[in-house]
């Protein structure tokens, strides 16, 4: 926390307050292809977690084993800060609900960590096949506790971002639904910043795309899911007057328990 405080003090407190935004695990689907009947719900809860790799990971290692006497000290506190903000490499609950529209399309509002995401899609069905499209909005906050250090005294800066995503899903379900085996792609960008300011010292455009993959298996209301999700991604931006320009590789997996009514 120290470290912390000290490079805040330096970059007029945003890096404090993005430090602050990184609690919290990914936002995964945790459903298939198809879509609920019109009028079904199901609730989930489990949880997610984010594992950094390449260059992201790098910088993270790198700012933890460096020497508080290292020139490139700032630096690295810096790349570590932004890791922490736009990749979430943490373990985190999830909570999610969906509710089935009429047409072949379905609804949903997720909460997990930091992140809360509110998405619609349309499915294409075939018999045991089907593919769908969704669009997802999500937003997420964090207050950045200054640690009662009076040098950091900016009472709590708030960042937070705003984002949509794209998922393409194909799948497969059994005739009695036991099984449920889905896959496909996902893209998404979020802009995060210091909400509680008008200075330009924290604002970053964050992207990724990647791959998507599920399975579930119960019988009748209860089912038991997993999902793996690897993605790739691109952070550029301003961070306490420093220019940022990352790139790196997350994996995460997630899982929970279905209640379907």
């Amino acid at each position: 926390m120290a470290r912390a405080l000290a490079l805040a003090n330096r970059c007029g407190g945003a890096a404090l307050a993005l430090l602050g935004v990184g609690c919290g695990g990914g936002v995964p689907l945790l459903h298939g292809a198809h879509a609920l009947a019109p009028g079904s719900t199901t609730s989930a809860v489990g949880f997610s977690s984010t594992f950094t790799a390449g260059a992201a990971r790098d910088a993270v290692d790198a700012a933890r084993k460096s020497d508080t006497s290292t020139a490139q000290r700032d630096d690295l506190l810096i790349k570590q800060g932004v890791v922490a903000a736009a990749l979430n490499p943490a373990v985190a609950p999830f909570l999610g609900m969906r509710v089935g529209l009429p047409g072949d399309n379905e609804a949903g509002l997720s909460y997990t960590g930091r992140f809360l995401r509110l998405d619609a899609r349309h499915a294409f069905e075939s018999g045991p096949w089907a593919w769908s499209v969704g669009l997802g909005a999500n937003t997420s906050w964090s207050s950045a506790d200054t640690g009662g250090d009076p040098a950091a005294a900016e009472v709590q800066r708030r960042a937070g971002s705003l984002g949509f995503d794209i998922p393409l899903l194909v799948g497969w379900r059994s005739d009695a639904g036991i099984v449920s085996i889905w896959g496909g792609a996902r893209g998404g960008t979020e802009r995060i910043g210091d909400w509680s300011s008008e200075s330009n010292a924290l604002g970053l455009t964050h992207w990724r795309v990647g791959g998507i993959a599920g399975l579930s298996l119960g019988f009748r209301h209860i089912h038991a899911a997993v999902e793996l999700e690897t993605s790739y991604h691109g952070i550029r931006g301003n961070f306490g007057g420093t220019a940022v320009n990352m790139k790196g590789v997350t994996l995460t997996p997630a899982g929970g328990l279905l209640f379907s009514f």
